[in-house]
């Protein structure tokens, strides 16, 4: 309003103003076409919204203010460019262009003041109805350009006249579509518009591709390659060098309820757990009180459960449940089916001290951590390419069993290298703790034949542990490390061994291959 009396009030008698406005209802005045969808949607909205906020029309303003014989002509104007006549095709495209390039800008504004829209909200209803406005590409549905274009007069008594146009909705040539596609059933077919806009595929391939989004790549990778080395680290006892960013209080507040899932499960399965006074309770608590001392982990809350396998059948015993895990915090979780298959308290601290030497090696913080690296790494060389082919690969990367692979030639092969370097360190631990190593040979040699007996294998290539020949053999050939390392032990008491081998956590076993 106030432009408009700022006009009026500059005005000679008998000069003239123009203006325009824009009516972005849509419409079909044949009725052959329903105006409905997130584009109708979105145009309601704002000319409510618009109404709301005390938006005017033209016509009203300019009387209003004094200007006299205001008049008002619609001019017609296409959504895009179905009209035959070249004029009106060219309009169309152009009006097309303008308005699905600023559709954001147009209600931006408006949809949060008056809806209380977040900017990601508005922008996802813009291209919504972006979407819906390609599917009127066959039909006559114009919106409403208001162009005040005829001379307005302002005589002595401050009269005026406007002439305003608006757009008259032009009916649909329906009859000569179905004519030209019944001559050549192909063609609708070979002009057919995809079903996203040119617009926003251009907008997405762009992703990637421009060179600020090369230039954020290139320095993430160079941080990547710097923030690995930061975080490459050696390995107690085995010395080997790996990438883990993850402390060990990460891991075990990650892991901080793995436990109550652990009971929870056992108890929903109808299993229950051993007592503490139970003889194999006692057992297993025995040998961890032994090999906390030399685990290098003595501050940890440990406790120790035991799961029952009280079903009366000895293979199932050993097979089925023939297991004992550590998780991440010194909760130690031990089946009593595996004391069968141990038969002696050192194999048990065999088993124990491999469950325990995880832990000390961090080893699922060095998985978690690879798999972050490797998860990033594969992004990444997706995105170089582009939004669009790196989402075409990344579909031919899943279809084409891409992880399997990735599986195959990294993860399996660290699962099998932190099972090996387990099985080491754990001998060394049992040794510092004054056990036979010895045992661990007789106790995988035992699981070979229940496997075997069992008749379940499973290549090495595709498991994430060595075979348990492959583990027999590796331990015969640690066996006389292990033997001297037990020499070097004051077995006779617990006090001295328990220091010698946080030392040598410290300063590193003898590296051998594991």
């Amino acid at each position: 309003m106030q432009i408009v009396q700022q006009a009026f009030d500059a005005l000679e008698p008998g000069a003239y103003f123009e203006s325009q406005e824009l009516d972005s209802s849509l419409g079909c005045d044949d009725g052959t076409v329903r105006v409905e969808g997130a584009l109708a949607r979105w145009l309601n909205t704002k000319c409510d919204r618009s109404m709301i906020t005390g938006a005017i029309i033209m016509k009203e303003a300019y009387e209003e203010v004094g200007f006299v014989d205001v008049q008002e002509i619609m001019f017609k104007v296409p959504t895009n460019g179905w009209a035959k006549d070249g004029h009106l095709k060219e309009i169309g495209k152009m009006w097309e262009k303008n308005l699905l390039s600023g559709l954001t800008g147009f209600s931006l504004g408006l949809f949060h003041r008056t809806l209380n829209m977040s900017p990601e909200e508005v922008e996802n209803s813009a291209i919504d109805a972006v979407i819906t406005w390609s599917s009127f590409e066959a039909t006559m549905i114009p919106s409403r350009l208001v162009r005040p274009s005829r001379h307005l007069t302002r005589s002595a008594g401050s009269t005026a006249i406007l002439l305003t146009l608006r757009s008259v909705d032009r009916p649909r040539p329906f009859a000569q579509s179905r004519l030209h596609s019944s001559r050549d059933p192909h063609e609708r077919l070979k002009n057919a518009r995809p079903l996203v806009p040119d617009v926003i595929l251009r907008k997405i391939d762009s992703v990637g591709r421009s060179r600020n989004s090369r230039a954020v790549v290139a320095i993430a990778v160079i941080g990547a390659i710097a923030f690995y080395f930061y975080n490459s680290q050696t390995v107690p006892v085995t010395g080997r060098r790996r990438f883990n960013f993850l402390s060990d209080k990460m891991v075990q507040q990650a892991h901080s309820r793995a436990a109550e899932a652990v009971i929870l499960a056992v108890e929903e399965q109808g299993g229950h757990f051993l007592s503490d006074w139970d003889p194999r309770t006692i057992l297993v608590k025995r040998v961890m009180k032994r090999l906390i001392p030399v685990s290098g982990l003595p501050e940890l809350d440990w406790e120790v459960r035991v799961i029952a396998d009280d079903r009366g059948d000895a293979f199932w015993m050993c097979t089925g449940t023939a297991n004992a895990f550590v998780l991440p915090g010194g909760k130690v979780f031990v089946h009593s089916g595996i004391l069968d298959v141990c038969r002696n308290e050192d194999a048990l601290a065999a088993v124990l001290g491999h469950e325990i030497a995880h832990n000390t090696a961090s080893h699922v913080a060095e998985r978690l951590s690879a798999a972050w690296v490797g998860n990033l790494t594969t992004g990444s060389l997706f995105f170089l390419a582009g939004a669009l082919p790196g989402l075409t690969l990344f579909a031919l990367w899943t279809f084409a069993g891409g992880f399997y692979l990735q599986d195959f030639l990294y993860y399996l092969p660290m699962g099998r290298k932190q099972e090996s370097e387990a099985d080491y360190i754990g001998l060394m631990m049992m040794a510092e703790a004054c056990y036979d190593p010895r045992q661990a040979v007789g106790f995988w040699q035992r699981m070979e034949m229940i496997q075997k007996h069992g008749g379940s294998f499973l290549p090495e290539s595709l498991s994430t542990h060595p075979s348990n020949e492959y583990r027999i053999n590796k331990i015969k050939e640690w066996l006389p490390v292990a033997m001297e390392k037990r020499r070097e032990s004051d077995c006779s008491g617990t006090s001295a061994f328990a220091d010698r081998f946080r030392i040598a956590l410290r300063r590193g076993i003898p590296v051998h291959e594991v």
